[in-house]
């Protein structure tokens, strides 16, 4: 009988470490933060940044979900948080859109650090 309470105990105990494991893996301060800058003839512009933490690498395509942004915003992003903070302010609104390889002028990792040698 004994070992049945310290299973049951046991069990809280493992439910609120995995828990906590999701938390920090879903955590905004974990995600990466890429800038995609693309080309696009349909703006004055001719080209559109966007702020995203993943890019979905298909065959003739790049697959993103993330706020549409101004060359001067993306100056001030260093963090996944800096973004969702801003897109708060500016009130930008979330946006999932597919861009042919060719449009792709560049991508930067902003949330890369690198170790001092």
């Amino acid at each position: 009988m004994s070992s049945k309470n310290t299973q049951l105990v046991e069990l809280p105990q493992q439910a609120n470490a995995l828990e906590k494991a999701n938390r920090n893996i879903t955590s905004s301060t974990n995600k990466m933060l890429y800038i995609l800058v693309v080309e696009d003839p349909t703006v004055k512009e001719k080209y559109r940044l966007f702020a995203t933490s993943k890019i979905d690498k298909m065959a003739g395509f790049s697959d993103v979900v993330g706020y549409e942004i101004t060359n001067a915003q993306s100056s001030k992003l260093k963090t996944w948080d800096d973004a969702t903070a801003l897109a708060e302010k500016q009130e930008l609104e979330v946006v999932s859109f597919s861009f042919p390889w060719h449009r792709v002028i560049s991508i930067r990792n902003v949330s890369y650090k690198s170790k001092s040698a």
